[in-house]
């Protein structure tokens, strides 16, 4: 899906794909690795006499994950049982790796593959096992185009790209299950 044109040939969301998560690359929350677009309220955007933007409160900037038409997903993950409580806890290292992105569009930006690291503790329950992992990820969010929510609900495309910093380098999952 281009969003920086005016024609776009829409793709369902559910038939596109997405990563990042609990179950793929663990660095990341939920569909936030890949193609993004960013969304800021127009309250948020302070503008000159002639309509040009001159600042933003990119703290009110949210991402919304747009899927891609490519992935690669590998995972890595060592598992030892614990000291004690050898049958019910086992303590994990892992390492993730994961690309997301639109093929076939010019003026998109080039295939790259994430690595992320992390350590995990897995406890059995009888409804499998329950899972702590910690994900180290030294990547900043990536770059999207950069949408003004207008209160009439329009959305106006705002001239230059946009890239976050994630904020944070550790990211926390819980889950239910094995991760792959």
């Amino acid at each position: 899906m281009d969003f920086r044109s005016n024609s776009v040939n829409f793709v369902p969301p559910e038939q596109r794909f997405y990563a990042g998560g609990p179950n793929d690359v663990r660095g990341y929350d939920r569909n936030e690795l890949g193609p993004v677009v960013y969304v800021i309220p127009s309250a948020n955007v302070t503008r000159d006499t002639l309509g040009n933007v001159v600042a933003l409160d990119s703290s009110e900037v949210r991402f919304s994950a747009t899927g891609g038409n490519t992935l690669i997903v590998g995972n890595l993950e060592f598992r030892v049982p614990s000291p004690i409580f050898r049958r019910r806890l086992r303590f994990a290292a892992f390492l993730d790796a994961g690309g997301l992105w639109q093929r076939g569009e010019t003026d998109v930006a080039p295939a790259v593959i994430r690595l992320t690291p992390g350590v995990g503790i897995r406890v059995a329950t009888p409804l499998g096992p329950a899972r702590l992992d910690v994900a180290y990820n030294p990547y900043d969010l990536p770059s999207g185009q950069l949408f003004e929510s207008r209160p009439n609900g329009e959305l106006l495309r705002l001239p230059d790209p946009f890239t976050r910093d994630r904020g944070r380098r550790f990211t926390v999952h819980f889950s239910v299950g094995q991760p792959f």
